[in-house]
C-alpha cells in the first residue's frame, strides 16, 4: 500500500483527480483494491447502492459488505475539495442508514477521508471519530488508520469497532489532540527539538484550540499510553532519559544481533541517541540524520548501511522521503530491514538505540499480541 499511497499524494499534488468519478475510481477504489476488497463483486463492494429500495433517490457512492445482509460500510465521494456543506452530507449519511445501518461511515473527497462510527447516539456529526489526511500525514499513519477501519479483518474481527467506539469515548479536546498528534510527533524531530507535549500545545493553539494546555497534553498522552497498554509512556516525555526498560511479565527482550520475525509489528515507543521515533522507518531517518548533524557525509553513511537506502536530494517517489535540513531521501522499508539499519547507526554513531513494539494478533505474526523489547547501548 505505501507505493499506492504515495502515487495517489503525487497525483494530488499534481491536480490530477478532476472529478467525483476520478475519486471514486483511481483513488478510492485503489485504496479498496489494496486493502484486499473484491472490486469485481458487486456484493461486496457496491457501486450506487440503495440503502432504502423504494426509494431509487437515496443512492451511496460505495458500499462494502463482509455480510450479504448487512453493510459494513458506506463511503460517500465527492470531488477533490467539493465536500462543501460538510453538515449536510453528514445528514445525507444519516439518511441512509435509517434503514439499513453501516458499522462505519465515511466522507472522502480524496486528500481528506472523514470516519464515523454509526452504530452509536446522537447528532450524526458527534459520530466522528477519526479525520485523516492523504497529502499531509505520514505514510506510516495513513496505512494504519486504512486498515484498521477499513481492513476486512478488522471490521470482521471487531478489532475496528473496539477502537472507533474507544476514540468517540475521548473528549472533545481529546479527539482534537489525537488529531494532531501526527503532526506533533514531526515537530519534536526539527529543531528547536521540543517535547511532545510541548509540540502538542503549539499545533493544538495554531488550530485554535488554546484551552488546551501542557497539563492537558501531559494527561492525555499518559492517558493514551494506557489504553494501548505501552507501559511507562512515550520516551519524548523526558527526551534526555537514559537506562534499560525492563522487560514485563509479556515482554520479550530480543537480541538486537539477530531479533526475531519483526513481521506484523507496531512501534510503541522507540529512541536512537536520545531523539524519539514514532516508527521503524523514522528509526532509520533519525539515525540518519544525527550523522549527517555529526558531519557524516553520503558516502560514509552508504558505506555503513545494507542496500542503496539512502540518495541526495529530496525526493518523494520509488518509495523515498526526504529528511528535513540534510539534503538527504531515505527509502521505506519493512521493520526487519529497518532495524537492521537503525542499529548499524547506532553503532557506528556510537549512541543508544531503543524499541518497544508489540506485535499484531496476525497467525503470521511471531509472537501474536505480545510485545517486545529492542535495545542496544554502546
Amino acid at each position: 500500500m505505501k507505493d499506492t499511497l504515495a502515487d495517489i499524494r503525487k497525483k494530488l499534488q499534481e491536480g490530477a483527480y478532476q472529478n467525483e468519478e476520478h475519486v471514486r475510481l483511481s483513488l478510492v477504489a485503489r485504496i479498496l483494491h489494496d486493502l484486499e476488497w473484491n472490486l469485481w463483486d458487486p456484493r461486496e463492494v457496491n457501486a450506487e447502492y440503495k440503502p432504502a429500495p423504494t426509494e431509487d433517490r437515496t443512492k451511496v457512492d460505495l458500499a462494502l459488505f463482509l455480510d450479504p445482509r448487512e453493510p459494513s460500510v458506506f463511503i460517500e465521494v465527492k470531488p477533490v475539495g467539493g465536500i462543501g456543506n460538510l453538515a449536510q452530507v453528514e445528514r445525507q449519511l444519516r439518511d441512509y442508514n435509517c434503514d439499513n445501518t453501516a458499522l462505519f461511515c465515511v466522507i472522502t473527497d480524496g486528500p481528506t477521508w472523514r470516519f464515523y462510527y454509526s452504530r452509536t447516539g446522537g447528532e450524526f456529526d458527534r459520530k466522528r471519530f477519526k479525520v485523516l489526511d492523504l497529502v499531509k500525514q505520514e505514510p506510516e499513519d495513513i496505512e494504519a488508520t486504512l486498515r484498521t477501519f477499513l481492513g476486512k479483518d478488522k471490521i470482521r474481527s471487531g478489532q475496528a469497532e473496539t477502537e472507533a467506539k474507544a476514540l468517540l469515548e475521548l473528549s472533545k479536546e481529546d479527539q482534537a489532540m489525537e488529531e494532531y498528534l501526527p503532526e506533533a510527533r514531526r515537530r519534536i524531530q526539527a529543531p528547536p527539538y521540543p517535547g511532545l507535549p510541548d509540540a502538542l500545545v503549539e499545533v493544538a493553539s495554531e488550530r485554535g484550540y488554546s484551552t488546551i494546555t501542557r497539563e492537558k497534553t501531559v494527561r492525555f498522552l499518559g492517558d493514551r499510553d494506557e489504553r494501548q497498554e505501552s507501559g511507562p509512556g512515550d520516551l519524548d516525555y523526558d527526551r534526555d532519559r537514559e537506562g534499560q526498560v525492563p522487560p514485563g511479565p509479556d515482554q520479550i527482550l530480543l537480541n538486537p544481533e539477530r531479533p526475531d520475525s519483526l513481521r506484523f509489528t507496531r512501534v510503541l515507543e522507540a529512541s536512537i541517541g536520545g531523539k524519539t521515533c514514532r516508527s521503524w522507518n523514522d528509526l532509520v531517518r533519525t539515525g540518519v540524520r544525527l550523522a549527517v548533524e555529526r558531519g557524516h557525509g553520503i558516502g560514509e553513511l552508504r558505506e555503513w548501511v545494507k542496500g542503496n537506502i539512502i540518495r541526495e536530494g529530496r525526493l518523494t517517489t520509488d518509495g523515498f522521503h526526504p529528511i528535513p535540513g540534510t539534503g538527504l531521501s531515505v527509502v521505506g522499508m519493512e521493520a526487519h530491514r529497518a532495524w537492521e539499519n537503525a542499529f548499524i547507526l547506532a553503532k557506528k554513531l556510537a549512541c543508544k538505540v531503543q524499541v518497544r513494539f508489540r506485535w499484531e494478533v496476525d497467525e503470521g505474526a511471531a509472537h501474536p499480541g505480545r510485545r517486545g523489547i529492542l535495545s542496544w547501548t554502546p
